[in-house]
């Protein structure tokens, strides 16, 4: 009776063990399910920010107008480079969050490539951020507003 009960606890312990490898098998399934969700969410949340970006361009005439300006290498007033100066803190705004959604692995190189390539294109007023505004960044974008700051007057 002895070996009855060994083999009915060996096969207790084979059973537990297959439940506990099931129940670790599902819970990284389902990790793995809520980490795609989450990308994707980020990636949505991303879009969405640069659809606000676009329809606050679309919905302001002197946004627009300053920007057209500033593409067309034309003299700013002061309100315009006020204009641009807020404008460019949103977008580096944005790329400071989108530098931290990569850093968690939350965003892909190309998806922050993207926005480098907005903020390089968008009107920016580097060289007031930097003299102004530098402080109130993480240092990732502070040598990014450097970098940009440094190639514009490399460029005039």
């Amino acid at each position: 009776m002895d070996m009855n009960w060994d083999a009915i606890g060996a096969v207790g312990e084979i059973v537990g063990a297959l439940a506990v490898l099931i129940t670790l098998i599902y819970l990284a399934m389902q990790i793995r399910q809520n980490s795609n969700m989450q990308r994707a969410q980020t990636h949505q949340q991303l879009a969405h920010e640069r659809t606000l970006n676009l329809r606050m361009i679309i919905a302001n005439k002197e946004l627009r107008d300053a920007l057209l300006k500033w593409h067309l290498g034309n003299p700013l007033t002061g309100d315009e480079r006020s204009i641009l100066f807020w404008f460019s803190s949103i977008h580096l705004r944005t790329y400071e969050n989108e530098l931290y959604q990569h850093s968690k692995g939350m965003i892909e190189d190309a998806e922050l490539e993207v926005q480098r390539i907005l903020l390089e294109n968008a009107g920016i007023e580097i060289e007031a951020i930097e003299a102004i505004a530098l402080h109130s960044y993480t240092p990732e974008v502070q040598q990014v507003i450097r970098e940009m700051a440094q190639k514009k007057r490399g460029a005039a």
